[in-house]
């Protein structure tokens, strides 16, 4: 991802000769490379999301990783939902029993193959993005917690 930065330069000048004092000030504008990346400790999380199985942990996992930068939203059409079965070494059943559940948990939204994670568990992207899309109100996702 690349970001404009806006850097200031001020130069101080002192005339050997005569003392005179000049400064001068210019703006530049600099294009800066941030590395894309996330972090979320799920195995840390299963116990407070109710994740009940080792292939809840490593589909959430897995989402997180080919997540749409900026959107939370992961797009499983069949052939990568094929590679991911076998990626994972799970069936389809217990790929779509994950799913649900975690959908159930809060964890996920959407359904036929497009799916977006919740921003207020997972996020990978900036800030900004984040802020906009949870104000927008275009994804809402509702956790319940109880026993």
């Amino acid at each position: 991802m690349i970001k404009s930065k806006r850097l200031k330069h001020e130069q101080t000048i002192v005339d050997p000769e005569t003392g005179e004092i000049t400064t001068s000030s210019k703006t530049y504008n600099v294009k800066v490379n941030y590395d894309e990346f996330y972090m979320v400790y799920i195995e840390n999380m299963a116990g407070f999301f109710n994740l009940k199985s080792a292939v809840e942990m490593k589909v959430l996992t897995k989402f997180c990783m080919i997540a749409d930068f900026n959107t939370g939203r992961v797009l499983l059409p069949s052939g990568l939902r094929t590679e991911l079965l076998q990626f994972l070494s799970i069936s389809s059943q217990q790929l779509t029993n994950a799913i649900k559940h975690l959908k159930e948990n809060g964890l996920l939204e959407g359904e036929k193959g497009t799916y977006h994670i919740n921003p207020l568990v997972f996020w990978k992207g900036s800030n900004e993005a984040r802020r906009e899309l949870l104000k927008s109100g275009k994804l809402t996702i509702n956790v319940e917690f109880g026993g």
